[in-house]
This record gives structure tokens, sequence and C-alpha cells, in this order.
């Protein structure tokens, strides 16, 4: 279905990830030929992601007909989750015809040594943000659940007008 809410950070995740490319537009993803399957959990900025929606986003991306997803990527935070937990250990296990799932996290940007939930669980990896200079973005977090880091200032795609990440214009 078509997204709803205002929340522009699934946009630009998903252009940095599957953008088309040599189409002389814009960007192009780092995974230009890779597929998305788009999961909302997160509908309102300022809003808390529910652990119901969590839970039921996961196991949607990786049991669905339309799922089956490879990689999961969550980009999003909540507080502590044994359900959600569950959840991240039956996508590595069960997902992609009991291959397993990746699961992949963003560290937080509160830039102190706390990842943000579920960066934690020894199944996901977390990725950290580095600045021009290749160095960790100052409001990255880091601790040792941290795996890889990855640049962080770089274009990407966003919702038009006042609803995007940038509401003084477009961009890409």
């Amino acid at each position: 279905t078509e997204p709803w809410g205002n929340e522009y950070h699934g946009t630009c995740c998903a252009g940095i990830a599957a953008a088309e490319t040599n189409n002389a537009q814009g960007i192009a993803g780092v995974g230009y030929n890779c597929k998305l399957i788009p999961v909302k959990i997160y509908v309102t900025s300022g809003t808390a992601i529910t652990e119901s929606d969590a839970v039921a986003g996961i196991n949607w991306a990786y049991q669905s007909l339309y799922g089956d997803a490879d990689i999961l990527n969550c980009s999003w935070k909540m507080g502590h989750s044994q359900a959600v937990l569950n959840a991240i250990t039956n996508a590595v296990t069960y997902g992609r015809d009991n291959k397993g799932c990746i699961v992949v996290k963003s560290a937080g940007n509160n830039g102190l040594e706390n990842i943000t939930f579920p960066g934690e669980h020894p199944k996901v990896i977390t990725v950290g943000a580095t600045d021009e200079y290749d160095s960790r973005k100052s409001k990255s977090s880091y601790g040792s659940a941290l795996d890889v880091m990855a640049p962080s200032e770089v274009y990407a795609t966003d919702l038009e007008g006042s609803a995007g990440a940038n509401s003084s214009g477009d961009y890409y």
C-alpha cells in the first residue's frame, strides 16, 4: 500500500539501499538491482514503536508470501522487548527457508556508548555512522555491540514537500 504518516526515514534508507540506477535521475542505490519489501512499523515522527508492531513487522518480513526477505533493516528504536528479541531470533534461524535472514540495526544517534535496542542481540549486525573524514560521527552511538561503521553524509531519496527530511525543498 501507499506509505502513510509523516516519517521520511524509511524512504531515505530505501533510496540509499536500492534507488534505480543508470537512468540519469537522482542517485543510484548501493544495491541497485535488489528488491525491497517495505514494512512500515513507525507511523509518525515523535511517536513510539509498539512491541506488537515491531514483532508483526519482523514476522511478516520473513514469513509472508510477499516477504521471505533476505535482509531485515531495523533503522528504528524502542525499549527492550523480549518478544522482539524472540522475533529476531526466529528470523535469523527460520527465514529464507531455514537458511536464516541477516538482520541489520543502526547503532543509534545519541553519541553515547549506548547501542540502541535491539543492536545488542548477538545475531544482529549493528552499524554506526562515520563523517566525511571517516571518523565516528559525533552523534553516532558506539559500544561493544558495534560491528561496522558506514558513511552517513550521503545523498538520499526523500518524501516531497514538508513531509520530507528537508522541508525547505525536495532533494535526492
